[in-house]
């Protein structure tokens, strides 16, 4: 996301949603008028918050009723700042009532990185989600491709934020994760020489060169893919969008050992270390004077 916000046409848009939020909730008077017009509040200023800047913009745009009733309120021109003219008073009126421009561009930039944060999302999930990451990866530039309010210009500058960003982050373990997942299995992954070149990285590496064992696992494989026997089995095939990817392999692939080894092994990872920071938190808290108490 930090590259995303650092896009100069988005990085306008973003500045003025937190110049609102920060505006909001440091005044208390002009909290207290906003509250009074709003069901929602606004989250706690916090740079370091999961996606931040994409639950900030969703926010101001999502209040926008209760900002605009704020600046129209009697208790609003009763503030001593908005009638002697303060600047910053005057700012945040004219942006609440007056540009169009920020609301309309804020609306199209929340569509266009809500595939984004979606991935995010899942990598910061309990559970084991690692064998989504690729296929949704894939899934944003379409998603981005598909947004009215964008130039060509801005959607391939967007695309191109979030396709440097994976090129920077993903391992060949995130391909195998996308292969072993029975949801993903098609005659198309044989012909992806990424997936394929990940693929023979990882099973090398994996295997430690035996050739008996590269030999099992391509057979294996080609059952996997060919959904031959408990594989292809229909209740087999009903179950792979209803149960975990590692649940489906410990029920389903008794025929082929190797390749359940190898799938379990993977598609037990955690995508991020985003869970275990929320467990580190929770007993850190136990050893302070506030857990105790």
């Amino acid at each position: 996301m930090e590259d995303i916000g650092a896009l100069p046409w988005m990085k306008s848009i973003l500045d003025k949603a937190k110049f609102i939020v920060k505006f909001v909730t440091t005044k208390p008077k002009v909290l207290n008028i906003f509250r009074a017009h709003s069901t929602l509040d606004f989250p706690k200023p916090s740079m370091t918050r999961f996606c931040y800047m994409y639950i900030v913009l969703d926010r101001v745009l999502r209040v926008r009723k209760g900002l605009l009733c704020t600046v129209v309120a009697e208790d609003w021109y009763n503030i001593q700042e908005v009638r002697g003219g303060d600047t910053l008073f005057t700012q945040f009126s004219v942006l609440v009532m007056g540009d169009d421009e920020f609301w309309t561009k804020g609306d199209t930039l929340v569509a266009a990185i809500q595939s984004v944060y979606n991935v995010l999302r899942i990598t910061y999930m309990e559970g084991s989600t690692l064998s989504l990451l690729y296929e949704y990866i894939d899934r944003i530039q379409e998603s981005i491709q598909k947004v009215v309010g964008l130039s060509d210009i801005e959607k391939t500058t967007l695309c191109d934020a979030v396709r440097k960003r994976w090129d920077w982050f993903h391992k060949p373990i995130h391909a195998v994760a996308h292969i072993l997942h029975p949801l993903w299995r098609s005659e198309q992954q044989f012909t992806d020489i990424e997936l394929e070149n990940s693929w023979i990285d990882y099973i090398m590496r994996w295997s430690g060169g035996d050739v008996a064992i590269l030999s099992e696992l391509e057979t294996e494989r080609l059952q996997f893919r060919s959904m031959e026997r408990y594989l292809g089995q229909p209740i087999a095939r009903l179950r792979e969008n209803q149960i975990a990817s590692v649940t489906w392999w410990e029920k389903y692939g008794v025929s082929t050992p190797l390749l359940r080894r190898l799938a379990l092994r993977i598609l037990s990872q955690d995508c991020s270390t985003g869970p275990a920071e929320r467990n580190w938190s929770t007993w850190a808290l136990f050893h302070t004077k506030k857990g105790i108490d």
